[in-house]
């Protein structure tokens, strides 16, 4: 292929044995050292990115190219390359995505490279999403988030990035069933809309979010079972001062408080019990509410069962309320726990895995790995 970028002729060459060179295909790319202006040829792989598609020989010159920056000037600015290859990938590919945006946010942890970790880990978070590891996908959000965090206090000014990261944060909390992060997530994403500099369509727009998000809560919390509802009976105010209204009103009628609800005016006087019932069950029959991938995380203390589903395999966690946090750890742990194929296999988590995650107090922490299927549809 050859190319004039920046006033200079560039010949890129991709032999039949799929292996890569400049200047003719005269030697590997990284043994250039000395012979190359560096940044010249880092913008134009980036003009070469946008026609080259999923080509796997382009991919393996981004690896060479990065390694050589990273000699070259700093592992920094190779991370940058991969992440610049990363962001022109298409979502057929997340497994790659995943690995060049999480390589890419491991060398970009200094700060002068602070937006680039940030952009690094949202998209890793939506690629995270997109193979269905939704656990995975909210780590990655919440080291995003800390990261905006930390800039805004040394800046001085919160970076309007941090709204969108938010809104993905509510949803992944919401799919995870995990509603003290979902109202917290919410709460701060309110706090935005109040005291941030949007524009008057900025904040129509979050507005109309932020009741997307109530509605949906709204919907989940009509599904849950009766020993789920009793975790919840504390929740109709906190709702109120969130605002979140409609999930306020579906929580209440859930619990069995419909004659209060007419009362305080909250349900019409000229809408029948009947009126009332049929839209509470279009409500709890929305899609979000068949899109939930792990079990209910309420606010209590005491023993809790977490699940989620990783390649088709079901990992369930019964743990503690003050070992909700140790989650990430033992997720960490799942690939040393993989079960053989089969339908009823139930693979008990190694004692030594659990000793590691326990804390001060020696709080226990067990579970079993269950396989569904390869096949199951995880998106």
């Amino acid at each position: 292929m050859e190319m004039v970028a920046l006033g200079v002729r560039h010949e890129l060459h991709v032999d039949g044995r799929g292996e890569t060179g400049l200047d003719g295909g005269k030697g590997q790319l990284c043994h250039l050292y000395g012979r190359v202006d560096v940044q010249r040829l880092v913008k134009l792989l980036d003009i070469v990115g946008h026609c080259a598609g999923d080509d796997p020989a382009y991919d393996a010159l981004v690896e060479q190219m990065a390694d050589l920056v990273s000699a070259r000037k700093s592992q920094g600015e190779g991370a940058v390359v991969r992440l610049n290859r990363a962001l022109q990938l298409p979502f057929e590919r997340n497994l790659d995505m995943i690995r060049m945006f999480g390589r890419a946010g491991h060398d970009l942890v200094k700060r002068e490279y602070a937006e680039s970790f940030i952009t690094a880990m949202q998209h890793l978070s939506i690629a995270y999403q997109s193979a269905g590891l939704i656990w995975a996908a909210r780590a990655a959000t919440l080291l995003a988030l800390a990261r905006i965090a930390i800039e805004g206090e040394r800046d001085g000014d919160i970076d309007v990035s941090l709204i969108p990261t938010l809104k993905v944060l509510c949803w992944q909390s919401l799919r995870l069933r995990h509603y003290p992060d979902l109202l917290l997530a919410y709460q701060t994403l309110s706090g935005a809309l109040s005291t941030l500099p949007l524009s008057d369509n900025s904040k129509m727009l979050l507005a109309e979010n932020l009741h997307d998000l109530d509605m949906a809560t709204a919907s989940t919390l009509l599904n849950l079972s009766g020993a789920e509802l009793v975790q919840m009976e504390h929740l109709p105010d906190i709702l109120a001062g969130l605002d979140m209204n409609g999930s306020r009103l579906a929580l209440l009628y859930a619990l069995g408080y419909e004659t209060e609800l007419r009362a305080d005016g909250s349900l019409p006087a000229n809408e029948t019990s009947e009126d009332v019932a049929t839209f509470m069950s279009i409500l709890a029959s929305q899609p979000v509410s068949d899109d939930l991938r792990a079990s209910f995380v309420g606010q209590r203390l005491g023993p809790q069962t977490l699940k989620t589903i990783v390649l088709g395999i079901e990992i369930v966690v019964h743990c503690d309320g003050s070992e909700l946090r140790k989650l990430t750890g033992l997720c960490e742990h799942v690939g040393k726990l993989w079960p053989r194929r089969g339908d009823d296999v139930e693979v008990p988590i190694d004692p030594r895995e659990v000793e590691a995650l326990q804390d001060e107090q020696g709080a226990g922490l067990e579970g079993v790995v269950r396989p569904l299927g390869i096949g199951r549809d995880l998106l």
